[in-house]
């Protein structure tokens, strides 16, 4: 049986010699140290600390929580870790848990903490996605790798996803282009979103006819795939296609395997597909997307877009076009 109770000065060397075993690095221990010291003192910065104890009361998890200087509704989630003889017992679900409950309880509208790239914390890091923590940022050069979960809903948040658009391409000039890595490396130019144009018997010349992605195939491959279709009901010289890149450093990163960069290339299909109703699209057409936890999602075009409003903004426009 697991229980939470608040770190006291009794307990307080059995907490610090357990983050010692788990962050090895001695500037880390130093820190930590220090952390859980002035806790029990000064509670600097609103800095509490919990352990979880064992039925013969020995430590085997620790969590705490620390207020930002300057964003009062901002927490941190500070020195967190289970003794490793009891991982994968849900040990370190109820301490994410019961900390994420105490900074709500706090009022804090969101709680953010680091870690880093080390292969050794991807457990952790799956452990804060499964929590509905998502990775906002991350600074190489310090090894870290920032994670934030909104606490409070915010009925005004708009999330807003950059395209940059380049064309008009002839599918001879894609079947050359092929600048992409290996799958899903988003920052080669041969993956994100893509529009087709050309001759509709309704619409006429230079119609919207396809909008897709490629996350996992890049544009070159992809398009060898529409080659027949498109050749079968078009001549050559009416299609045009523009590729759109779907590129933020600061918040994708092959730290969630491109996770992130992948959910927002396939919200912004959906949205661009119900919004100007391709003409050989079938999918998505009559399906209003789910906008997740967000009130609204800004496309923000810039480039080569064509026939694309400069922002498309889901709902509102929905409920205009």
């Amino acid at each position: 049986m697991v229980k939470i109770i608040p770190l006291t000065q009794e307990q307080l060397a059995k907490a610090i010699s357990l983050l010692e075993k788990i962050f090895s690095y001695k500037p880390d221990q130093k820190l930590l140290k220090y952390s859980l010291t002035d806790s029990l003192s000064k509670k600097a910065y609103g800095q509490t600390y919990w352990i979880a104890v064992d039925e013969v009361n020995s430590v085997i998890g620790i969590t705490g929580l620390y207020d930002d200087t300057i964003d009062k509704k901002l927490s941190w989630l500070g020195w967190f870790g289970v003794q490793p003889d009891h991982r994968q017992r849900g040990v370190g679900s109820i301490l994410l848990q019961y900390a994420i409950d105490k900074a709500k309880q706090r009022g804090s509208a969101r709680l953010k903490l680091y870690t880093s790239s080390d292969p050794n914390e991807r457990a952790a890091h799956h452990l804060y996605r499964k929590f509905g923590f998502e990775q906002t940022g991350i600074d190489r050069k310090a090894d870290k790798v920032y994670f934030e979960k909104k606490l409070l809903e915010d009925t005004m948040t708009t999330y807003k996803i950059n395209i940059v658009w380049d064309g008009p391409f002839k599918i001879a000039e894609i079947e050359k282009y092929n600048q992409g890595g290996s799958a899903p490396k988003w920052d080669g130019e041969d993956y994100g979103v893509y529009q087709i144009y050309g001759k509709h018997i309704l619409c006429g010349e230079d119609a919207l006819l396809y909008v897709g992605i490629t996350t996992e195939r890049t544009f070159t491959e992809r398009f060898k795939e529409h080659k027949t279709w498109l050749l079968e009901d078009q001549d050559e010289k009416d299609i045009a296609i523009y590729l759109g890149r779907v590129s933020d450093p600061a918040r994708y990163s092959e730290e969630d395997e491109w996770k992130s960069w992948k959910k927002d290339v396939e919200l912004a299909e959906k949205i661009l597909i119900y919004k100007y109703s391709p003409n050989y699209n079938s999918r998505e057409l009559t399906i209003e997307p789910n906008l997740g936890r967000y009130k609204s999602v800004r496309l923000m075009h810039t480039g080569k877009s064509h026939k694309l409003k400069p922002v498309d903004e889901a709902p509102r426009d929905f409920h205009e076009w």
